[in-house]
């Protein structure tokens, strides 16, 4: 079906839903009366439907950003609730039952009750008063309280909105965003079915050639850390998988039912982990104006709407974290999460600030040894009783589903919610999960941070920072860059984490301290003249604290630095267009070892003539770019199956989560393949203990490669552009349900890019035509100090109703690379209003 045809019906089916639903549009005008603010709070909206909100106090402030996300992205918000909350099959049955499970077992709700008790008492306020917002959004902000569109198609109503939802929603993106327990379980399948070596050879670690974070122009110079890392963790697996039983141990913890989907509502909870993100500052000696420039775009699983929330937020006066007196006030701009008040990517007057997912390792698991009892676990040489946990899982259509959850003193068993990886062959046992943000721990950030006036006023309130780890990047108007990577990381007694521990063993666990803050990678004003982040190991090993190995391939960070380093003229539009840099550093390391044979065949022969003549850029319009891709899923396949014959597909990045297609395996197995291809290690291919089976592999998979192409593709012709031979789809989660695809769904359009270029457009699965998963979620670049001149970008809209003029407005600017400013000072902010509406506060009072 072509492009203009897929238009018509869209437009079409929204027409005719249009009238039979009505538009449900939020109320955006004129004046409300409402219970719970203080005081007046003026919400502003621009043509693009984004919000600058203005009250006297913060808490009101707050209340009304909690409002218009309340109007806007009801359901979405909705969604992240139930999904972390563990109730998703009280609107979709049966289906959803895997997912349900696994968050209730982990535990996320009770982990936020338990976190609302240690807050500081202004971030506890104000998530209460923004999640009082959202409530009045979701009910008198929508115009005569009609439920949004979703709701009527699924027949529900949105739920109650509370503080805990805020901090249970933040626990679903710390469990899902940079842990690497998946990785955990793979590495487990790996050892059980193909045995140490296999694991040793297939997973290196962080490549020494990429650069690190700190300092930004450094190399990871030093492989053998983490795989010494990887076979200390080994031995200690393989000895402690030897301790010997102290008693019978019983059948473990209730695996629960044995649950099959059925019918009923078919959805995607796009809650699935994410891929990534750039972000990098240039200071003013590298720039134009001698004022500094950041850039930041996170990348994220391709939903509508779009992760993030745009918004202008300005409190007239407000109180310091550390007291009750009152300050000035402070003004901040930028993009949220919908369900969270936090402006986590934007600017305040005198910082500006990226992030990017931090990917520290603040997860373990720990295999258990559960008594006959079901109620203990051997711990020390002795079975320690264990808390016991009901959870009652309510299912629409069906009866509810009751679960006993046995937590650990190391934490709650989670793996009867996972599926068997291997019946009969493998099988999981009882599996413990600790993690850092499940502990009851305060947490400050950005909400400590409004009023920061430098990039190290920025990050100091990060000092206690409990959820999930973010490399920040920060400049400021006095000239400073800086990096920042925060997020609590925990001290090991024994390991490094890499696999599964065990809990019975002696002194398994954690230290009562983690690594201090003063000890995590930091830099400011480097000699560079920039600093940047990119998901990558962030400094050589050696140089601080361990924490983790599982870093995503230094490709992007690398163009990153290296288009940085080309020049000293840095100007708004040219960071903007570096954001939309395609160039392979993957292609342009293998590229000579790769066509180095002399083929055989005359596929190979047409597949070298094509690579030799490709410039190595991922564009929409390079046939070059798909041949590649296509044979870097052949000769991963292959390097994978030559040592783990067995566990080939844990490799390369089979999952055993409900809630993601692959594990960040998936994202590292192209400088896995460039090693391996360039190093040619012996014994390998053949029977020849020489690297010459290498050459002959590669050029069979240049053959399998050319041969897939034309099979799927036809004779090389237009169609083999790397745009039209994979095409991108923002998929609603609602998306699947019969004729509403067109409607909630955006696309297919065409995307270039791939998971190692700075346009991030990641296919992670078996298909490397299959659309790209993982895309910039949102584009900001800012000229600190001339903040009017702004670029906010997001693949869709502003809101979450289908039916509304803003549900897609900005993607054709995000298509493009363009993108609109948040107006920022009054001036800006009243030439920019088009719509205004004023609630009024019903009744004086604190928050309810």
């Amino acid at each position: 079906m072509n492009d203009r045809r897929t238009s018509w019906i869209s437009a079409f089916n929204r027409a005719l839903f249009r009238l039979l639903l009505g538009s449900r549009l939020p109320v955006t005008s004129g004046a409300l009366e409402i219970e719970g603010p203080r005081g007046p709070i003026a919400l502003r909206r621009d043509r693009h439907g984004i919000p600058m909100i203005e009250a006297e106090d913060e808490l009101d402030v707050f209340f009304g950003f909690g409002f218009c996300q309340g109007q806007d992205r009801t359901l979405q918000i909705e969604l992240s609730k139930r999904a972390a909350s563990g109730t998703l099959s009280e609107l979709f049955g049966r289906r959803t039952l895997p997912v349900d499970r696994l968050f209730r077992r982990a535990g996320l709700r009770h982990a936020a009750e338990e976190q609302f008790q240690v807050l500081a008492p202004r971030v506890a306020s104000i998530i209460t008063a923004f999640a009082s917002g959202v409530n009045a959004g979701s009910t008198v902000g929508l115009r005569r309280r009609q439920l949004p569109v979703e709701f009527v198609l699924l027949r529900a109503r949105p739920t109650e909105f509370t503080a805990l939802d805020v901090l249970t929603i933040l626990k679903l993106q710390s469990f899902l965003m940079p842990s690497n327990w998946d990785c955990e379980l793979a590495r487990l399948m790996v050892l059980n079915l193909d045995g140490p070596d296999a694991l040793l050879d297939l997973d290196p670690g962080y490549p020494e050639w990429h650069r690190v974070a700190v300092p930004p122009s450094g190399l990871a110079s030093d492989v053998g850390k983490a795989a010494e890392r990887l076979a200390e963790d080994l031995a200690l697996f393989q000895e402690t998988m030897l301790f010997p039983e102290t008693t019978e141990t019983g059948p473990g913890p209730n695996t629960g039912p044995n649950i099959e989907p059925d019918g009923g509502p078919t959805m995607e909870p796009n809650i699935g982990p994410g891929g990534g993100s750039n972000s990098w500052a240039v200071s003013g000696g590298r720039t134009r104006s001698g004022r500094p420039l950041l850039a930041n775009d996170p990348h994220l699983a391709a939903t509508a709407p779009p992760h993030w929330y745009l918004a202008r937020l300005k409190a007239r006066s407000s109180k310091s974290i550390k007291s009750k007196s009152k300050s000035p006030g402070w003004t901040v701009a930028g993009a949220a999460l919908p369900g969270t008040p936090a402006i986590v990517v934007g600017h305040n007057g005198n910082c500006a600030w990226g992030v990017t997912a931090g990917l520290t390792d603040n997860t373990d698991l720990f295999l258990e040894r559960v008594g006959t009892d079901g109620r203990s676990v051997l711990q020390d040489g002795e079975f320690v009783q264990c808390q016991v946990r009901r959870e009652v899982i309510r299912v629409r259509g069906a009866d509810p589903i009751e679960e006993e959850v046995l937590v650990t003193p190391r934490g709650p068993i989670i793996s009867p919610a996972l599926p068997s990886p291997e019946p009969g062959i493998v099988e999981l046992g009882a599996v413990s999960m600790r993690a850092v943000w499940l502990d009851p721990l305060p947490v400050a950030g950005f909400l400590g941070a409004l009023e920061a006036s430098t990039v190290e006023e920025f990050c100091a309130p990060f000092a206690d920072w409990s959820i999930l780890p973010l490399g920040l990047v920060c400049a400021d108007t006095q000239g400073n860059v800086g990096y920042q990577l925060v997020g609590q990381s925990p001290r090991r007694r024994r390991g490094c984490g890499i696999v599964p521990g065990a809990g019975w063993a002696p002194g398994a666990g954690w230290e009562e301290e983690g690594v201090p803050f003063g000890d995590m990678p930091r830099t400011l004003n480097p000699s560079c003249g920039y600093v940047a982040a990119a998901n990558t190991q962030p400094e050589p090993p050696g140089s601080g604290p361990f924490l983790g190995i599982d870093w995503i391939d230094g490709y992007r960070l690398g163009r990153i630095a290296e288009a940085l380093e080309e020049r000293w003229d840095w100007d708004f539009d040219s960071t903007a267009a570096l954001q939309l840099d395609v160039k392979s550093l993957p292609w342009e390391e293998m590229r000579e070892f790769v066509l180095a044979g002399t083929p055989v065949s005359a596929e190979t022969r047409a597949a070298r003539e094509l690579l030799e003549t490709w410039d190595g850029r991922m564009a929409s319009d390079s046939a070059g770019a798909t041949l590649f891709h296509l044979f870097l899923a052949e000769m991963s396949g292959r390097v994978a199956r030559a040592r783990a014959p067995r566990s080939a597909s844990w490799l390369l990045g089979r999952n055993l989560l409900p809630v993601s297609g692959s594990t960040s395996f998936a994202a590292r197995q192209v400088g896995r393949v460039s090693r391996l291809i360039r190093e040619r290690p012996p014994g390998w291919f053949g029977s020849s203990s020489s690297g010459d089976g290498w050459q002959a592999e590669i050029d069979d998979a240049l053959r399998s490669a050319y041969s897939d192409a034309v099979r799927r593709l036809g004779e090389p012709t237009a169609r083999w552009n790397w745009g039209r031979a994979r095409t991108a789809m923002l998929r609603h989660p609602l998306g699947r349900i019969p004729l509403l695809g067109s409607i909630l769904n955006l696309g297919p359009f065409q995307c270039p890019g791939d998971a190692n270029t700075v346009f991030q457009a990641g296919t992670y699965g078996d298909d490397p035509l299959a659309g790209p998963g993982i895309v910039p979620s949102m584009r900001m670049v800012l000229d600190v100090g001339d903040w009017d001149r702004s670029l906010f970008s997001l693949p869709g809209g502003q809101s979450g109703n289908p039916l509304s003029p803003h549900y897609k407005d900005l993607l054709p600017a995000w298509l493009k690379g363009a993108g609109v400013a948040i107006a920022w000072t009054d001036e800006a902010v009243e030439a920019a209003t088009v719509e205004t509406l004023l609630l009024k506060p019903a009744s004086k009072g604190p928050h309810t």
